[in-house]
């Protein structure tokens, strides 16, 4: 009987974590390192009178906001501009544009933010194709590969300890 109880302690409460978080995803590094957790979240977006909407992948469990900075600094080089960032002050969200992010001839416009205050922490990316459509959209053909791609990327710097000076570039 309190077996039974037990499990049903978990099981209430794993539907109630599932519930609060539907979009997480986890992915399992190798058995001695912790998780990398994601998440696709519906960002809105004011340009002048209009409001829209965008698909943005934000990282968790991270080291720092511009973790998505140095993916893409380390391996797709010198972004290509730098504006303020949707969430902070103090972090821009830098742009690259015509990245052959998958290693093949397919070219994407990345844009990667973050935030780090009290109630957020995270890493974002935001990826176009060539015809400008949002790549976190559910039936983007290469959704998954891009998601793929870019927590294996975090992971790697994930495990890199930085110093200030590193990051000073992202400001």
């Amino acid at each position: 009987m309190k077996r039974t109880y037990l499990w049903r302690i978990v099981l209430i409460t794993c539907v109630i974590s599932a519930c609060n978080r539907t979009n997480v995803k986890y992915l399992e590094e190798d058995v001695n390192s912790k998780s990398i957790t994601f998440e696709i979240q519906e960002v809105k977006i004011l340009q002048e009178t209009d409001t829209s909407s965008l698909q943005e992948l934000r990282f968790f469990d991270i080291r720092s906001a511009m973790d998505a900075h140095a993916v893409m600094y380390d391996f797709y080089g010198e972004f290509d501009q730098k504006v303020n960032s949707k969430y902070q002050e103090n972090i821009k969200q830098l742009i690259w544009y015509e990245v052959h992010l998958l290693g093949d001839d397919r070219v994407f416009a990345v844009v990667t933010d973050g935030t780090e205050t009290m109630t957020n922490f995270f890493s974002s990316f935001i990826v176009f194709d060539s015809n400008e459509q949002n790549c976190f959209e559910d039936n983007h053909p290469s959704k998954e590969e891009i998601i793929n791609q870019l927590a294996e990327k975090m992971r790697i710097i994930k495990k890199k300890k930085r110093s200030k000076r590193y990051y000073k570039k992202f400001h």
